[in-house]
């Protein structure tokens, strides 16, 4: 069962406005809608527990009481699929923003939806790429900063 952060949007591409903006993630498992300001046990927010809920690791894990940032995408009412950052500060959900994926906000962030991740990398991925997992063809097919 997937949970479902909750918050409004203002989609990059587009300009369009979504109000109840949904990112499905696997955090809580439990069918939960989790708000800016929500609270969220540590148990949730382990590397262990974000690694089996379809999230893989960007870089380096987040030290201790540093905020937990994850990239995952969520769909504009008006365009198409969009990414968004949802950052965690002590557990409470601190900020969820609509984000243009490039390279800089790909780096800026701990953790990015695995499924989601795959599934753009292998629309950048060229022949040299062949071996490298996804976040390594991302971190190289990226743009520095979207336009």
């Amino acid at each position: 069962m997937f949970d479902v952060f909750i918050a409004p949007l203002h989609c990059p591409a587009c300009g369009a406005d979504a109000p109840n903006a949904e990112i499905q993630t696997y955090i809580l498992r439990d069918g939960a809608a989790i708000r800016l300001g929500s609270q969220l046990d540590a148990v949730y927010l382990t590397t262990e527990n974000l690694l089996s809920a379809d999230y893989v690791l960007i870089a380096e894990e987040p030290a201790a009481g540093e905020p937990i940032r994850l990239l995952d995408m969520w769909v504009c009412p008006s365009c198409t699929d969009q990414w968004a950052i949802i950052d965690i500060v002590d557990g409470r959900v601190r900020e969820i923003a609509a984000v243009t994926l490039d390279r800089a906000t790909l780096l800026s962030a701990h953790f990015i939806s695995e499924t989601n991740a795959n599934i753009l990398a292998d629309s950048l991925r060229v022949e040299s790429d062949s071996g490298l997992d996804s976040v390594e063809v991302l971190k190289r097919r990226l743009p520095e900063r979207k336009l």
